[in-house]
């Protein structure tokens, strides 16, 4: 599955100027799928060190020493890990600060790794006593949830999303679409149509118990449809 921020993950590893990259947003959007994808394509391995799903390599990063580090990760985990070659990806990161503040030393002793930390609720880490940011030695990136543009490419339908990106809001879509735009409106996933609207971001809900009111939506599309709800450009 494509996602917008693919691209953007690809132009940072690309960057010979990079810095470790923090990648943030809530629970579920595809962070973890998103770079270890990168990590399979773009890189001969990938090392995922998951502190939730293994919170005693926290113990990794007692020491903020590079090299030590690296060498605790690589045995523990039994990866190779070589700068340039190796994607290092920490995730589930806000659940060890001490990783988050090891970015600047990856940054300054050893730029040539590409180090990537992803988490949901980072803010919380930020917010202890003992945590220093390391700020002007990290980049960021906020991922938002799946948008319906980035569905419609996954179900196929890429012509629908192409066309629907040069809609205008004074038309809005032509009736010929409104068929076809309707049964892709049914195939969206239920939980992430009532996540978007639990959000807040549009007063016009477009589901009715377990399924879509694709006439609603369909109705908001004939007067310059929603641009957040329906084809989320967040």
């Amino acid at each position: 599955m494509k996602r917008k921020i693919d691209q953007k993950l690809e132009q940072w590893k690309k960057n010979r100027s990079r810095r470790p990259l923090l990648v943030r947003g809530a629970r579920q959007v595809g962070k973890t799928y998103s770079v270890t994808q990168l990590g399979k394509k773009q890189f001969a391995n990938c090392v995922t060190v998951n502190f939730e799903e293994r919170p005693e390599l926290a113990r990794c990063f007692d020491s903020l020493i590079v090299d030590e580090i690296l060498e605790r990760i690589a045995v523990l985990t039994d990866s190779n890990i070589k700068p340039g070659e190796t994607l290092l990806f920490l995730d589930e990161i806000q659940e060890c600060p001490s990783a988050i503040i090891a970015l600047r030393y990856f940054y300054e002793k050893l730029p040539e790794l590409h180090v990537i930390g992803a988490g949901s609720l980072i803010e919380m880490a930020f917010k202890s006593d003992k945590f220093r940011m390391p700020v002007g030695r990290i980049s960021s990136l906020f991922m938002e949830p799946l948008s319906f543009a980035e569905f419609l490419e996954a179900i196929g339908r890429g012509k629908l999303k192409a066309y629907l990106e040069q809609v205008e809001m004074e038309t809005g879509v032509d009736p010929i679409y409104r068929p076809e735009l309707e049964l892709a409106l049914r195939k969206v996933p239920y939980g992430w149509r009532n996540a978007r609207h639990r959000g807040g971001l549009c007063q016009k809900r477009a589901a009715r118990g377990n399924k879509i009111d694709a006439n609603r939506y369909l109705a908001d599309l004939s007067g310059g449809f929603c641009q957040i709800c329906l084809y989320c450009q967040t």
